[in-house]
């Protein structure tokens, strides 16, 4: 029979690990990477162990909610706290001390490469290529919202960021997700217009690059899982139904299309009345009124 840990316990027993070089706890984001590649060291050691993970927008995510799995606030910022204690443990000591030395395995690549390199590490895995480029393309947003690296940079980061868009445009799995083509070419249209405008704001393109990223990882996270149900899912990205979070996006993203088209034909009609304005009075003719 196969040794079996839960999520709690699992949690339980890496906080303790943790406490052995550390006073603080783990902050929630090393939490998902920590515990994603803690399942590898499970097998190894021929432990079941239920972490019930997810892809999502910024990596795996280790489902929490209605476990006893929790996030604090402490004096140096989040942190996770946990219900269950290791001497709650029912499992037997010898699985308790395998489960002890993956987690310990995994605890020591976070410690050695610290988060952000344990995350490039853990994106080599994603389902995906897209996963990857739409991380290069956060970044560069990340710096053009950023005035003193802008300054470095210069222009606010667009051509890397217009290079990183359609690389993103061009890699994007439309075989696997063909209900997304739509939304894709709408988000570029939005895109390409913010980056191309005389009062280009990284901000606002930031948002719209989060948006169309969060649409397509409600759908990531329903394909991409450890057996979850889409409505496991939903709750734990705060939504009552993918569906209905998808819908809201798509509407979201028309409307801004539709602003875009507006503002567009207003713009073409005010330069029509301006050029009007400036060719009539050199024409030796009358203009009908």
């Amino acid at each position: 029979m196969t040794a079996q840990l839960s999520l709690e316990e699992i949690t339980a027993l890496l906080l303790d690990e943790h406490r052995k070089e550390y006073s603080n706890s783990i902050p929630p984001k090393a939490l998902h990477k920590i515990l994603y590649f803690a399942e590898k060291e499970f097998q190894k050691e021929h432990i079941n162990a239920e972490i019930p993970i997810f892809w999502y927008m910024y990596g795996a995510v280790v489902k929490t909610s209605g476990s006893g799995v929790r996030v604090t606030d402490t004096d140096h910022g989040q942190r996770i706290a946990c219900d269950t204690e290791p001497s709650d443990i029912t499992a037997s000591n010898t699985t308790v001390q395998k489960g002890r030395r993956a987690l310990s395995r995994s605890l020591s690549q976070y410690y050695d490469l610290g988060l952000d390199s344990l995350t490039d590490k853990m994106y080599r895995e994603a389902p995906y290529d897209i996963q990857q480029t739409y991380r290069q393309l956060d970044k560069q947003l990340e710096v053009a919202t950023d005035e003193e690296q802008t300054t470095l940079f210069g222009k606010k980061n667009r051509r890397p960021t217009r290079e990183s868009l359609c690389a993103f445009v061009e890699h994007f799995p439309l075989t696997e997700y063909p209900d997304y083509e739509d939304d894709l070419y709408i988000w570029y249209r939005l895109m390409s217009a913010e980056i191309d405008s005389d009062d280009y704001d990284p901000n606002r393109a930031q948002k719209l690059a989060k948006m169309f990223w969060r649409l397509f990882c409600l759908e990531l996270a329903c394909r991409n899982n450890n057996g979850l149900t889409r409505q496991e899912i939903a709750t734990e990205v705060n939504e009552n139904s993918i569906r209905d979070a998808k819908q809201h996006l798509r509407s979201k993203f028309l409307e801004l299309e539709r602003e875009k088209a507006r503002a567009n034909a207003s713009d073409s009609e005010e330069a029509l009345k301006a050029a009007e304005a400036f060719v009539v009075p050199h024409l030796d003719v009358k203009i009908p009124v």
